[in-house]
């Protein structure tokens, strides 16, 4: 009897043990994925902002080596945000 009620303390102990331990290392790891997220974002975004600043100052040396007027402007700009897509208005069957 005694060695019953000893195993199923020690068998809920080891339980709780696991499940503490289990939740301290994953506590540990949320930095790390943190980390991974924050440089993938930042990647993503420098990667952006390099582009668009080397095209931009690509137009600039373009404008300054031939005048404003060698730069023609290609796309008008947007009236309103929405697209207005075709594919919209159709019905999907």
């Amino acid at each position: 009897m005694k060695n019953a009620i000893a195993a199923l303390i020690i068998q809920q102990i080891s339980k709780a043990l696991g499940i503490r331990l289990t939740k301290d290392k994953l506590a540990q790891v949320l930095p790390i994925a943190g980390a991974v997220v924050g440089g993938g974002f930042n990647a993503y975004f420098i990667s952006n902002v390099c582009q668009a600043a080397y095209y931009l100052y690509r137009e600039r040396f373009l404008a300054e080596k031939y005048g404003v007027g060698v730069i023609e402007e290609t796309v008008p700009p947007a009236e309103e945000i929405d697209p207005h897509y075709p594919e919209e208005d159709e019905a999907i069957p």
